[in-house]
């Protein structure tokens, strides 16, 4: 079997450190929006910040009924956009949340 060259194994590395934050990260976003109790909303709003600790949860609407989640802003402004991510399974996981 051939070695991994440097690169192959920093890769593969670095793969699996992204995955497995963004695994964490995702739970830890899961919380947040059910926490801000996301919900659904008046007919005519498309989008609407719902907070919690700091953080910003962004949902999109269509007729008042809850869509999906758009994308976090964290307390100190910055953008946590879950459409962004690779494809995995806690990105399809919480790109498909919905409020109970």
């Amino acid at each position: 079997m051939a070695e991994l060259s440097e690169y192959q194994q920093d890769q593969q590395t670095g793969d699996a450190s992204f995955k497995a934050q963004h695994q964490s990260l995702a739970e830890v976003l899961i919380e947040i929006a059910v926490k801000a109790k996301v919900c659904d909303a008046e007919s005519s709003i498309t989008s609407y910040p719902f907070t919690f600790a700091g953080w910003q949860v962004m949902v999109g609407y269509q007729h008042g009924e809850f869509q999906h989640l758009e994308h976090f802003v964290n307390p100190k402004g910055e953008v946590v956009d879950p459409w962004a991510w690779p494809d995995c399974h806690d990105r399809t996981r919480l790109l498909a949340w919905r409020p109970k």
